[in-house]
């Protein structure tokens, strides 16, 4: 009779019954019995070796298999380790971006005191021009202020050229700015 039991796979002949009703035990009965368990002893060692034979290769098998998982656990540390570098890098990014967005306002900040200065030009530029549109109408009448007229002038252009100077020097802190934060940004 073969019976599958998987890893534990073996064959095994079952004992023999006695057919017929029962004796009772004082007829020689018990010392057949003793008889074949003594026949079936080393029989049943062999079986119980063979078993234990396998269960040890079932045990290396499991080893085995416990190593190849303690493999993935280190693959998956691995894994972690990969990401919480990378947290740390994203950490690192997000800091300067704040130290851009810092920049950015100091930026802002720098463009409208520009522009509260180019108001303040711009209110004297209209000072100077009431004060030509005077000029001019005293100029009509006198001959001698054209030296006057021609003074005047030349430190309004000068003026004007200064805040162009100006302006392009700020417009060029700006732009390299701006190139920096990209930078930083790429």
């Amino acid at each position: 009779m073969n019976v599958d039991f998987g890893v534990f796979h073996t064959r095994y002949k079952p004992f023999k019954k006695t057919v017929g009703p029962l004796k009772p035990s004082g007829d020689g009965q018990m010392e057949a019995r003793v008889a074949n368990l003594e026949k079936a002893i080393p029989e049943v060692r062999e079986r119980l070796v063979r078993i234990e034979t396998k269960l040890d290769g079932v045990d290396q098998r499991f080893e085995a298999v416990d190593k190849r998982f303690d493999a993935v656990v280190q693959r998956f540390d691995t894994v972690d380790n990969r990401f919480e570098a990378v947290d740390k890098r994203f950490d690192a990014v997000d800091k300067r971006f704040e130290a851009v967005d810092k920049r950015f306002d100091t930026v802002d900040k720098r463009f409208e005191a520009v522009d509260k200065r180019f108001d303040a030009v711009d209110k004297r530029f209209d000072a100077v021009d009431k004060r030509f549109d005077g000029i001019e109408e005293r100029m009509a009448t006198k001959t001698d202020l054209e030296v006057l007229r021609g003074s005047i002038s030349t430190d309004v252009q000068k003026s004007i050229s200064d805040a162009s100077w100006r302006f392009i020097q700020i417009s060029m802190v700006l732009a390299g700015l701006a190139f920096t934060a990209a930078k930083f940004i790429h």
